[in-house]
């Protein structure tokens, strides 16, 4: 795996735009677009999110009571079914991200196709925010517990079968679940070769975020964030579907450099404005957390040093 460019572009936002010259995408742009949809809507159901609370603790108060134990299970019906979806969706991308990948992990293939790449890093970037926004809606894994546990006592009300339940539950039962059922995917479409054009891809696509954020001095500070959070999750999902991890010097991410861009916009000390404190706080607890291969003896020590 090398760097991203042979030949970089003359003009470093180009990947802000959503078509170059005109240009169209070479693939399946629909297909693209209906996945960054539902992420946006899951993103946004997420946002709005409320728990069922109140029903919850008093059925949880008096079990036996049946009647407060139904009132509560009417009470998530609604939520239980946007968990669903939220499944559902999830699944979809995972099942959709290696094939694209995959096809812009050839030598050149993201130049050639940079309307479905600026669309790849809007996807993994809506990925990124999905899963974080679930890490801060502890209600929604306590409301399907609940409703899981229940589901046998009212199997002819239930709106999310019983077996059906116990699968959204483990899956809702990891921190990102969506990253991790992405993870899953892409290490299955590798099988034995993990340096296949999937990794390649997250690779190219890791590299040219990093390259963007550090040359384009005017961009704002919404668009370096969005290019950091594709970046980082970019390196996640690499290091969780291939053997190596992503902080080998093999593995054609360049990783002293993504780490620098990124401590770099975290504040004015390192040349950043300090706009993105924040998010850059949150991406580096998600490449210290959300990877597998972080502590192993083969990370080179500059990473922990750049994560500080």
């Amino acid at each position: 795996m090398g760097n991203l460019f042979e030949k970089p572009p003359a003009d470093p936002r180009v990947l802000q735009y959503e078509v170059l010259n005109g240009a169209e995408s070479k693939g399946n742009g629909k297909e693209i677009e209906g996945h960054i949809k539902a992420m946006r809507e899951v993103l946004e159901w997420l946002d709005s999110y409320k728990p069922c609370l109140e029903p919850i603790r008093k059925a949880l108060s008096k079990p036996s009571d049946m009647e407060l134990q139904q009132e509560a299970f009417s009470a998530l019906t609604g939520n239980v079914k946007k968990t669903e979806e939220f499944y559902t969706k999830a699944a979809a991308v995972a099942d959709y991200l290696p094939t694209v990948l995959g096809e812009l992990g050839g030598e050149g293939c993201i130049m050639q196709d940079l309307w479905m790449a600026r669309r790849v890093v809007e996807l993994l970037g809506l990925i990124y925010d999905v899963d974080q926004k679930k890490m801060m809606s502890p209600g929604l894994q306590n409301d399907f517990s609940f409703y899981r546990r229940s589901v046998g006592k009212f199997q002819s009300q239930a709106s999310v079968s019983e077996t059906k339940a116990n699968q959204i539950s483990m899956w809702i039962a990891e921190a990102g679940p969506t990253t991790a059922g992405v993870g899953q995917t892409l290490k299955k479409a590798g099988g034995r070769a993990s340096d296949g054009p999937e990794h390649m891809a997250l690779a190219k696509v890791a590299n040219m975020c990093a390259w963007i954020v550090a040359k384009d001095s005017e961009m704002g500070s919404s668009e370096k964030a969005q290019l950091l959070k594709a970046m980082v999750q970019s390196m996640i999902l690499f290091d969780r579907s291939h053997s190596r991890g992503v902080f080998v010097r093999t593995s054609g991410v360049m990783v002293r450099k993504c780490l620098a861009v990124l401590k770099g916009e975290g504040g004015q000390e390192g040349g950043g404005n300090g706009r993105n404190a924040g998010v850059v706080m949150g991406l580096k607890n998600g490449l210290k957390y959300s990877t597998i291969h972080y502590g192993d003896a083969t990370t080179p020590g500059f990473v922990e040093d750049l994560l500080e």
